[in-house]
């Protein structure tokens, strides 16, 4: 199992984080303390996703932050990218991410 890495920068005044690898419930705890130390609510930004492994648990902290940022009034864009195999699995589970993406 690979492990996942995550970064942050800014591009003009847009938080952007970078989350690649394994985004599953072995790595997530250590994943939401990074961004809560790192994001607010108070400030637009984007989330880039570029995962190998996925499961429930990314889909759980995606759909949180969406509604986080959302009540806050700032901007949440998340571009997600997983393999197709993945994203297949989770839409045969209900889980549409296009509108997670949106």
């Amino acid at each position: 199992m690979s492990s996942y890495n995550i970064s942050f920068a800014y591009k003009g005044d847009v938080k952007r984080v970078v989350i690649s690898g394994s985004i599953i419930i072995n790595h997530i705890e250590k994943i939401y303390d990074e961004l809560k130390s790192n994001i607010s609510t108070d400030k637009d930004v984007e989330i880039e996703v570029v995962a190998d492994n996925v499961d429930i648990t990314f889909v759980q902290l995606m759909l949180s932050m969406k509604l986080a940022w959302k009540e806050s009034g700032k901007n949440l864009q998340l571009n997600i990218s997983i393999p197709e195999d993945l994203e297949v699995l989770l839409a045969k589970a209900g889980i549409n991410l296009e509108e997670i993406r949106q």
